[in-house]
C-alpha cells in the first residue's frame, strides 16, 4: 500500500494575477491606434509559469501568416512593469503603465 503525497498540478503561486480590466483597456486602445494608423497588428496574451502576467502585439502583416513578428511585449512582474521591443534597444522599465 502506498500513501503518496498528491500535490495540484498547476497552481498559481499565490501573488500572481491578471491584468487588471485599465490596464486591458489601455492595450486595446494602442491596439486600436496601430489599426488606424494602418499598421496591422495581433495581439496575445496570458500568464506565464511563474504567475506573472504578458501581453505582445505583433505584425500580422508579413508575407507568411505562421510567421508574426513580436512588436512589443509587455510584461507585469510584481509591481514594474517591463516592456521589450524590435524598436527599442533593452528592456523599458516603470511603476506606473500608463505614462511614457
Amino acid at each position: 500500500m502506498s500513501s503518496g503525497l498528491v500535490l495540484p498540478f498547476l497552481r498559481r503561486p499565490p501573488n500572481s494575477s491578471d491584468w487588471n480590466q485599465q490596464e486591458l483597456a489601455d492595450f486595446y486602445r494602442v491596439e486600436s491606434a496601430l489599426l488606424q494608423g494602418g499598421l496591422s497588428v495581433t495581439t496575445d496574451r496570458g500568464i506565464s509559469h511563474e504567475g506573472h502576467p504578458w501581453f505582445v502585439f505583433c505584425r500580422a502583416d508579413n508575407e507568411r501568416a505562421d510567421n508574426e513578428e513580436a512588436i512589443a511585449h509587455f510584461t507585469r512582474i510584481d509591481r514594474e512593469y517591463l516592456i521589450v521591443s524590435n524598436l527599442h534597444s533593452g528592456v523599458a522599465r516603470g511603476s506606473d503603465f500608463p505614462r511614457p
